[in-house]
This record gives C-alpha cells, sequence and structure tokens, in this order.
C-alpha cells in the first residue's frame, strides 16, 4: 500500500466516491494580515482536488492524505505550496506527493528547490507534479528532484508513456479526455492536472515491487519509449574572474563606454593603441570629456608591469589594415608574462594559445552565444517573473548601451535593485549580472528557436537574482529600413525581444529617421511583442562635425516638440542629465501605475 499526499483544493469527502474511506488532511492558508494559518477544513470549494483525489481513489490499496492550498480558485502563492512541503516533511510519512499545479509566476525558485532536495534526499519521497497547460516551464514539476508530467499528441493510446533523459519533462502521457468527479456531478475534462493523478496511480503500484530509490529505473525501463535528449554539442561557458588592474587595447568605440563610465568600476586601466592610429600621446578626454588618461604605444608597453589582465578589443579591422596579427601578438605575450586577457574577438582559433594561459594559472574570457550544456526545455519558455525594460533602437551607434547603464544607475537611486543583461562585450567588464552579446564581430552559433530558448534561460537566470526590475536592450535596429539586403534585417535584435518578452521599452532614434519608420517600429515592437513604447529617446547631434555645424535646429527643443506630436510618444533630446530624468520619471511612472 501507497500513502500519497495531494496537495490540491481540497476534497468534498461527502462524494460517494470516497463512500466508507477515512481520509484526513489539513488547510493551508494566508489570512488578511499575511500570516500562514493551518486548520482542519479540507472541503473542496473549486472541485479540482476532488477530480484528483478520485482518480487516485480508484486504487483502493491507496491511503490519500489531502493538504488543502487552494480557496476559491486554481492559483495562488507558490509559498502556500512550499509551506505544505514543509508540513509534509515534519509531520507526514508518505510514499509519493501528487502535485497538479504547476507555477510559472514567483520572485524566487530557491524555497521550493531546497524543500523538494531535502524530502527527497532525506526523506526518500517521490515527488510528482504536472507541468503549466499552456507549454511554460512551471515549478515544480522542472526541478530535478520532482518528476515533472507533460501531456503530447504523439502518443496513442492511454496507457502508454514516454520516459525523457536530459529534459525538463520526465513523463509524457497521452493528451485524453478525462470522466472525473467534480463535486457533485462528474464532467469530462483534459490536461496535464489529471494525467499526473492517472501516472501516480500506476507509479504507486509499481512501488510494490520496486524500492523507490530505484523506481526512475523502472520508469525506464517499462516506458513505451525512451528520449534521450542528450547533447554533446556544446561549448561551456568561460568563467569570468576579477580583475584589478588592466591594460586596454585598442581605443575604439567599444572602449568609450569603459572609459565614461570609470568610476564604477572596481579596477584601473590604461589605455594603449598603435602607433598609426593617431590616437597616441592624446587624451581619452577626446572621446569622452572629463576622461583624463594618456593613450600610450603597445609597442612600448612594459609587460612586466603590475597590470594582471589585458582587455583586448575588436582587433581584426585592425590587423587587417596593418598586416600585423595582434591578438596572436598579445596571446603570445600574456603566455610570457603571466596575464588574464578578457577579449571581444572570438578566441576559438586561438585555443592552442588560450589553453596555455589557463595552464599558466590564468584567466581567458571572450564572449559567444551558443547552445548551453542543460536539459531540453522541449520548446518551453520561461515566465520572467520580474519587470523587464528594454532599449531598442532604430539604427546602430545610438548610445543604448550607454542609456541602459544610465537608467540602471537611476533606478538604483531610488534604492530600485536592478539586474542587467548586456548584449555588448563590455557587459561584465561594467558589472552586469550577464551577457549575451551579439553586437559587432560577435559570435553567435544559435539562432531561431534555439537562440530565442538560450536568452530566455539568462534573463530568467537573472531575474532569480535578488532584484526588482531587469534592464536589457538590442543591437542595431529593431526592424528593417529596407528589405533589399539580407543585412538589414535585425533578426537578433528580434529573436531576443521575444526571448525576453519586455514590459516596457524605450526606443532609441535619430533626428534624421523619417517619421513613418519610427511609427513603424513603434506599431511593430507594441503588437508583436505586446508591450508599450513608453518613451523615445533623441541621439543628439556631434556639432563639432563638419556635416552638422549649421544643424542648430535639430538640436532645439522646437524640434523635438514637433518630432513628439508627429510620433504620438514623448520624445527626449539625450543631451542633459535633466532630460535623462525626464525620461528615467516617465519609466518609472509607467511601472509604478496600476494597470
Amino acid at each position: 500500500m501507497a500513502k500519497i499526499v495531494i496537495i490540491d483544493s481540497g476534497i468534498d469527502l461527502t462524494n460517494r466516491e470516497f463512500e466508507g474511506r477515512k481520509i484526513s488532511g489539513i488547510h493551508i492558508y494566508e489570512d488578511k494580515a499575511g500570516k500562514i494559518n493551518i486548520d482542519e477544513n479540507i472541503k473542496d470549494q473549486i472541485g479540482h482536488g476532488t477530480a484528483v483525489a478520485a482518480i487516485l481513489n480508484e486504487d483502493l490499496d491507496n491511503e490519500l492524505f489531502v493538504i488543502k492550498i487552494f480557496d476559491e480558485e486554481m492559483e495562488g502563492d507558490i509559498n502556500l505550496l512550499v509551506r505544505a512541503l514543509e508540513y509534509v516533511y515534519e509531520n507526514v510519512k508518505c510514499d509519493i506527493i501528487n502535485m497538479s499545479v504547476g507555477f510559472t509566476e514567483f520572485d524566487s525558485i530557491a524555497e521550493i528547490n531546497n524543500i523538494c532536495n531535502k524530502l527527497y534526499f532525506e526523506k526518500g519521497i517521490i515527488m510528482v507534479s504536472a507541468f503549466d497547460n499552456f507549454d511554460t516551464i512551471s515549478y515544480p514539476a522542472a526541478l530535478d528532484t520532482v518528476i515533472g508530467v507533460d501531456i503530447s499528441n504523439e502518443i496513442h493510446k492511454k496507457r502508454e508513456f514516454y520516459y525523457l533523459k536530459n529534459s525538463v519533462v520526465d513523463i509524457l502521457l497521452k493528451d485524453s479526455m478525462h470522466r472525473v468527479v467534480w463535486l457533485d456531478k462528474k464532467i469530462m475534462v483534459h490536461g496535464t492536472s489529471f494525467a499526473t493523478p492517472k501516472f501516480v496511480k500506476m507509479l504507486a503500484k509499481e512501488l510494490k515491487t520496486t524500492e523507490k530509490e530505484k523506481i526512475r529505473e523502472r520508469l525506464e525501463h517499462i516506458a513505451t519509449k525512451v528520449v534521450d535528449f542528450k547533447d554533446e554539442k556544446y561549448e561551456s561557458k568561460l568563467e569570468y574572474f576579477k580583475i584589478e588592474e588592466a591594460i586596454v587595447f585598442p581605443v575604439n568605440k567599444e572602449m568609450h563606454t569603459l572609459i565614461r563610465f570609470e568610476e564604477d568600476l572596481k579596477y584601473t586601466m590604461n589605455f594603449y593603441d598603435i602607433k598609426y592610429s593617431g590616437k597616441v600621446g592624446s587624451n581619452t578626454s577626446r572621446f569622452v570629456p572629463k576622461s583624463n588618461h594618456i593613450i600610450m604605444d603597445i609597442d612600448k608597453i612594459d609587460w612586466t608591469g603590475k597590470f594582471d589582465t589585458v582587455i583586448l578589443g575588436h582587433c581584426n579591422e585592425l590587423s587587417n589594415i596593418t598586416n600585423r596579427d595582434y591578438i596572436d601578438n598579445i596571446l603570445n605575450n600574456a603566455i610570457k608574462y603571466k596575464k588574464n586577457v578578457f577579449a571581444f574577438d572570438d578566441l576559438k582559433e586561438y585555443s592552442s594559445l588560450t589553453d596555455r594561459i589557463k595552464k599558466n594559472g590564468n584567466h581567458v574570457y571572450y564572449p559567444f552565444v551558443t547552445k548551453r550544456k542543460g536539459r531540453s526545455t522541449l520548446s518551453k519558455l520561461h515566465y520572467i517573473p520580474k519587470p523587464v525594460l528594454a532599449v531598442c533602437g532604430t539604427s546602430s551607434v545610438q548610445g543604448k548601451f550607454t542609456l541602459q547603464y544610465m537608467l540602471r544607475k537611476k533606478f538604483e537611486e531610488q534604492n530600485i535593485s536592478v539586474g542587467q543583461i548586456g548584449t555588448e562585450p563590455t557587459s561584465l567588464l561594467l558589472g552586469l549580472d550577464a551577457d549575451f552579446t551579439i553586437g559587432y564581430d560577435s559570435r553567435v552559433e544559435v539562432g531561431g528557436y534555439d537562440f530565442i530558448s538560450e536568452a530566455n534561460k539568462v534573463i530568467f537566470e537573472v531575474s532569480q537574482k535578488n532584484n526588482d526590475i531587469i534592464i536589457t536592450g538590442t543591437q542595431s535596429s529593431t526592424i528593417p529600413y529596407s528589405y533589399n539586403s539580407l543585412k538589414n534585417i535585425p533578426l537578433h535584435s528580434l529573436e531576443y525581444l521575444m526571448a525576453v518578452k519586455p514590459d516596457a521599452v524605450v526606443l532609441c532614434v535619430n533626428r534624421y529617421d523619417p517619421i513613418e519608420y519610427i511609427k513603424r517600429t513603434i506599431l511593430t515592437i507594441e503588437n508583436l511583442f505586446n508591450t508599450s513604447v513608453v518613451a523615445i529617446s533623441v541621439y543628439p547631434i556631434d556639432k563639432t562635425r563638419e556635416k552638422f555645424k549649421n544643424k542648430e535646429r535639430e538640436n532645439s527643443e522646437e524640434f523635438i516638440e514637433e518630432m513628439s506630436m508627429k510620433i504620438g510618444k514623448k520624445c527626449y533630446l539625450m543631451n542633459s542629465e535633466k532630460k535623462l530624468g525626464c525620461l528615467f520619471d516617465d519609466v518609472l511612472t509607467y511601472f509604478t501605475t496600476p494597470k
């Protein structure tokens, strides 16, 4: 006989299906003051728990214990499920826990993961949970210690099931209709909630002849089909490392962000370039006002100096112009003088050199996007439980990444904790939580569904950290300006937005963008991703450039007001701290105003 705990909406013990059965349980609920209480009122007011219990009651050998956590609807707080599992851990000796529930919205999976680990490893309890019916990754079904049940049209017989390995889903059952008890009547239902107790009923029978520790082996043996999603074709993500003092080479556009936000960094920097660049001997204030570093000649560097890391920017264009492999030169010197290397370019073809750096006990990091090792999600995506702000654009070179970083600082000034994913190679150097580099000269080895899945995993991982909001952004344009070349189609930007599912967007535009193109971009973002463009950031004209010397009007308030009227969105010229503050206020108001 198996003792099964049912965590659901309770049970209607007056139904004749349970006549003569001794079924006990508890009710766990949260009162108006937010306090968790326990009583013995397990009466089902919904019908869902009664249906699940009736299926398990078909085998009279099973002993049932009911924990009611849903009162009036099958929606609730995952914390009540955690409390229910803690109650089982402390008070109930059982074999199986049936959870015909799947949570997708929560702040953190840490608590439920911890209690499930304790139940599995310390008590040896088998936990079975249904996946969400809308194909979202849900919990606790997706946890390693829980048998996650899903349904599929590929399976044609009710008694058949697939056993899946290296997948978030463990069991696939037929998508069948079930005639079930629903309070005072019987109805036809389908879905994972009712497939799960059918599977648990079978599992309980197997426990008569199989030890609990070997139940997964038994399931694999009796399954109609075993599908293994193990993928050997993956490249491990490199680990970021601590930097104390770095040299930066060359001083190209990507490095300007490091110069601009140098005060926020936890390491010091010196800057180098090649003598033919015209930058050697000049000050970094040439690129970022108020910075103060003299740019030095890379060929005259003292490699015995106390710096520990080389921040190596994009070098391919430089190498092509000078016919000199700067990456090879830097890596060989890093080997000889035992330095770490953080590179923007893909160093895969230099693996013999990077391996030697690692053998020295030093570190190498370069960003790339590929399919990571891990369990298959079977096309399911994570729901992102934190609000997401995305900064998008109509072209390249609009200060999108800088704006993301400055908005982060604004949120933090309001004591709002920010999680941030960057699509630039400098992301981790600036202390962001994660990188997903898809910009200039980056290595992206996945596309389509795999790209969306990998990006979705990254943003979900960041959402599980202690933050209140997540900021990220895309590269270049969001939609094609024209369709005359594949280069004009920003697939990665669109795929990335599908993965992160932003709740709000700030759109960066140029003052010369056609109004119709801006409107088309806004319509696409708002309709395709079901979000709102809350403000427009207008990239200011560099009046020092000769061709813009007579373009004062385009940097005027009058021009920006006209642009706002034509677009139908508030526009801000990003040329002052005040304008940034106004844009931030619009974003904050959007997120704090009840929808």
